[in-house]
């Protein structure tokens, strides 16, 4: 490990997810970095990252109720490890690893939740992302997306983290959306 440099440590999260019946869906574990224990200036230098406003959201809806458009959410599963961290972070070892040397630790390609910079790296990778697949950023909400098909339909994406709300003017046109976007990210789509 660099001079200068400390491990942070983490922490087991598990959480049973029920349905809507009250039974168990699923089990769900995590590993989440205490980030409050890290440094600024030394661990992390930025953390903002910008989330849709309310405004922009209902303004999408209400758009989408009056002309007659259609509403998609969807979950981005596992977000915080699709995005690549630029900080050099290490993880002391923790319950269930042990290292082949006494005193190895791990070097963080990807952020962990908890991390004080994982959202802002997060959101650069959803950023790439969404104007690579020809979305245009709002310069007034930079989590509202915008797509116009040469047909005249469009889409809009609306994004909170990792929920994300579209509106849209063709299934088609969302469809060929949700497909070139499951090649980043694993969805997890809304059942109503």
């Amino acid at each position: 490990m660099p001079k200068g440099k400390r491990t942070i440590d983490v922490a087991w999260s598990f959480k049973v997810k029920q349905n809507a019946a009250g039974l168990v869906e699923k089990f769900k574990t995590r590993i989440c970095a205490r980030g409050f224990r890290q440094r600024y200036g030394y661990d992390y230098t930025e953390t903002h990252a910008p989330v849709t406003t309310l405004v922009s959201w209902r303004a999408c809806l209400a758009e989408a109720a009056c002309k007659g458009m259609y509403v998609a959410i969807f979950d981005i599963r596992s977000a915080y490890l699709k995005a690549d961290l630029e900080e050099e972070t290490y993880l002391a070892p923790f319950p269930g690893v042990t290292p082949p040397h006494k005193g190895m630790v791990m070097k963080l390609i990807h952020p962990l939740y908890g991390l004080c910079q994982a959202g802002r790296s997060f959101y650069k990778h959803l950023h790439k992302t969404m104007t690579s697949m020809g979305l245009v950023r709002s310069t007034n909400d930079h989590c509202l997306y915008t797509y116009w098909a040469e047909d005249g339909n469009i889409l809009r994406v609306n994004c909170h983290v990792d929920d994300c709300c579209v509106t849209h003017s063709s299934p088609e046109l969302y469809a060929k959306f949700r497909k070139e976007l499951s090649r980043a990210y694993d969805i997890s789509e809304a059942d109503d």
